[in-house]
């Protein structure tokens, strides 16, 4: 199946400068909400026109330091500036309000999580420094009445270490995730490598393997047919063997090569609607001269009202082969095939049977591995032959049409292969 290896990612400075832009405007919002809530007659302030010009200061400081962080390059210089504007205006609240006993107070602990937030260590110092000796200044003040200055700088202190804290774990789990990323980016890039010398290898391989075996089978063929001489029975004899051995070695590097196209293809970029019961009708016809040379009886039920579905038709065609094939191979002669098709809303289901050897249940979930094939399984009395391969492709085919496939036994003997195929209703021809 063809892989989407179009991953995108920010950088990680890129995601730490997003965030840092983002605190500029959370801090920007609520210093204008302050101005709102100050304005209110409920606050009673020794000063209300200085404090509302103070929050309005800060609400534009907030956001025009967003967009100078924007266009600038010294990204620090700036985060420090605003920190200490901040911290400025934060101070003049209090003293213009009613100072130790200013409710402002308890920004210090608002702008601690901010600064916090920034990651930056030097800045948290500094705003700690700063707010440690302020907050003093107050708590030795004659006119401090309460504990909410000493609160302050506990909680002041908290905030800032503690999301400073919380931000440097989830930047070492970014890197972490970063790094493991472009591990992971390394690593499908060579497998994609991998895939493509891997393909490659098969086109040579096929093309140079098919011609010469072409040409000795033909060769072969008009020996058999008297052009080079008469043929005694016994070389006859021996000269269909070969026959045989290479159709069977030309038949495993078809079903090789075509098993490596199937892994790198989209389905869904070469399917189109077509008859579903005259694709089935030609699958059988392929293969019904095998059941009438070990005189099989096979018999099919297919309604005559399924309509047109959306498949890729050749591959379709092909998992019917194989699995009437496979049941071919496997069933005695004189014994029974059926072929079986369903149809509902969401389903179409084809059923193959047959009366054959059956399949042990501890193979059964092997029996789709490449090359697996079950040692010395004979039926007629002749050792069964074959690539291992047949099976892979048909459930490489149902799983790239989104289908599933399973096996039961056909009780007294034999197996029963259900393949199902989802029913595409949204579907517009490329």
């Amino acid at each position: 199946m063809k892989v989407n290896n179009n991953l995108e990612i920010a950088s990680y400075p890129e995601q730490i400068f997003v965030f840092r832009k983002n605190i500029f405007l959370l801090r920007a919002l609520f210093y204008l909400v302050l101005t709102f809530f100050v304005a209110l007659p409920i606050f009673e302030q020794r000063s209300p026109s200085v404090v509302i010009v103070i929050c309005l200061a800060l609400f534009l400081l907030n956001t025009g330091s967003r967009y100078i962080f924007t266009y600038s390059k010294d990204l620090e210089i700036i985060i420090h500036i605003q920190q200490l504007i901040n911290l400025l205006g934060i101070i003049l609240l209090v003293l213009y309000s009613w100072g130790s006993n200013s409710t402002f107070v308890v920004l210090f602990i608002i702008e601690g999580f901010f600064c916090g937030l920034m990651y930056n260590l030097s800045c948290m110092i500094g705003f700690l420094a700063i707010v440690i000796c302020f907050l003093l200044y107050l708590c030795l003040d004659n006119n401090c009445a309460n504990y909410t200055t000493v609160l302050s700088i506990v909680l002041s202190m908290f905030s800032t270490i503690s999301s400073f804290l919380i931000i440097r774990e989830q930047d070492k789990r970014k890197i972490e995730l970063i790094s493991y990323y472009l591990k992971l980016e390394k690593l499908n890039s060579r497998l994609i490598g991998i895939g493509r010398l891997r393909k490659n290898f098969m086109d040579i391989a096929y093309h140079d393997m098919r011609s010469p075996l072409s040409t000795v089978i033909g060769f072969i063929q008009n020996i058999l047919s008297g052009y080079g001489g008469p043929v005694t029975p016994k070389q006859e004899e021996w000269l269909n063997r070969c026959v045989d051995k290479l159709n069977s070695l030309s038949k495993q590097i078809n079903e090789l090569y075509f098993l490596a196209n199937i892994e790198s293809t989209d389905f869904n970029e070469i399917k189109k609607r077509c008859d579903i019961s005259h694709e089935i009708e030609l699958a059988i016809a392929e293969v019904y001269d095998k059941f009438v040379k070990k005189n099989q009886k096979f018999t099919k039920n297919i309604p005559n009202s399924i309509p047109w579905m959306v498949v890729v038709p050749i591959l379709f065609r092909q998992c019917i082969v194989n699995l009437l094939e496979n049941a071919n191979k496997y069933t005695p002669m004189e014994g029974t095939i059926q072929l079986e098709v369903e149809y509902d809303e969401n389903w179409l289901t084809v059923k193959v049977s047959d009366t054959g050897i059956g399949i042990p249940d501890e193979f059964k979930p092997k029996v789709f591995d490449e090359f697996f094939r079950v040692k010395n399984t004979i039926v007629d009395n002749q050792k069964v032959s074959g690539t291992g391969l047949g099976l892979t492709i048909v459930k490489s085919i149902v799983d790239g049409h989104g289908g599933t496939i399973t096996i039961q036994d056909n009780k007294p003997n034999g197996t029963i292969f259900i393949v199902k195929f989802p029913v595409v209703r949204e579907y517009r021809e490329a």
